[in-house]
């Protein structure tokens, strides 16, 4: 498969001003790359416009087919959604054949891949990004449902190949020097894999991967009023992908108490303390390491 058309896309959430910074420099700086046909997005302007995460809704859960289809729903970011479904997709038979999406966290996730899926063109972009990054994180939420019919709600969602990028700790609303250098290399990095895997130039890649998997949410402790009455402890903060065994301390209440980790099985935290993830009180999540083939067809 030959990938000509590449959507780069910043600002899915408007307090993110990493990718918004990015896809205005780099339409300028880099409009066209060795023959592929770059669309440079700003996905959320009215979030941009007002330096919000959203207006209305998430607009990075608002691309499940169902949201799709309403078109009952008078909420900003589900018409936001179908108009970005209009110029990339539709989703299923998408116009642009790869989605770079850029995000930053204020959890200590470093770069992180996340995948929207899995299969053996994003496996191998993650193989060379691994190459060109020995730190870059390799993270994959599964679908919320195991229906035959379930699919992800996010934006990159629309291809099935693409990169969802996530770089933090980073304050909302700011700019770093470093962020914006991490992040416009690893646009860079998969430009040029996209040009290698058009020509069959590829190097060798190794027959597996590390990722993280997602296994669930863990929620802040909060009491009847809806009250949070426990904050990450400090031997937890800034863990992200850091190994969580059984007695580790996770919380550590109003009242002085530490709140220990019970799972006899270890796991590893992801997006610990994201700022942005407050208004549903979670806290963190949990993934598990898995070895991954990287000869799907």
């Amino acid at each position: 498969m030959k990938i000509n058309k590449v959507a780069i896309v910043g600002g899915t959430h408007g307090n993110e001003n990493t990718g918004v910074f990015l896809v205005n420099k780099l339409k300028n700086a880099l409009p066209e790359y060795k023959g592929l046909k770059l669309k440079y997005l700003l996905a959320n302007p009215m979030a941009i416009k007002n330096t919000r995460r959203f207006m209305d809704h998430d607009l990075n859960r608002s691309f499940g087919i169902k949201e799709l289809q309403n078109i009952e729903s008078s909420e900003y970011e589900f018409n936001r959604a179908k108009v970005i479904n209009y110029e990339l997709g539709p989703k299923g038979n998408p116009k642009y054949d790869f989605i770079i999406d850029m995000h930053t966290t204020t959890s200590n996730m470093g770069v992180t891949f996340i995948f929207s899926e899995i299969n053996k063109i994003n496996l191998q972009l993650a193989c060379y990004l691994s190459e060109k990054n020995d730190s870059l994180n390799l993270y994959y939420h599964p679908p919320e449902s195991k229906d035959v019919d379930s699919d992800q709600p996010y934006l990159n969602s629309i291809s099935p190949f693409g990169l969802p990028l996530e770089v933090g700790p980073v304050p909302n609303g700011l700019l770093r020097h470093d962020v914006i250098e991490i992040t416009e290399k690893t646009v860079r990095d998969t430009l040029e894999f996209i040009t290698l895997l058009n020509n069959d130039s590829l190097p060798d890649f190794p027959d597996s991967l590390e990722i993280f998997q997602y296994i669930e949410t863990i929620l802040f402790p909060c009491d009847d009023d809806g009250n949070i009455t426990a904050y990450i402890h400090k031997d937890l903060q800034d863990k992200d992908f850091c190994q969580l065994k059984q007695g580790d301390p996770i919380f550590y209440t109003v009242d002085n108490k530490t709140i220990y980790f019970e799972n006899e099985f270890p796991m590893y935290p992801v997006f610990v303390n994201e700022a942005a993830y407050y208004y549903q009180d979670i806290a963190f999540s949990l993934s598990k390491k898995i070895s991954i083939s990287t000869h799907l067809t």
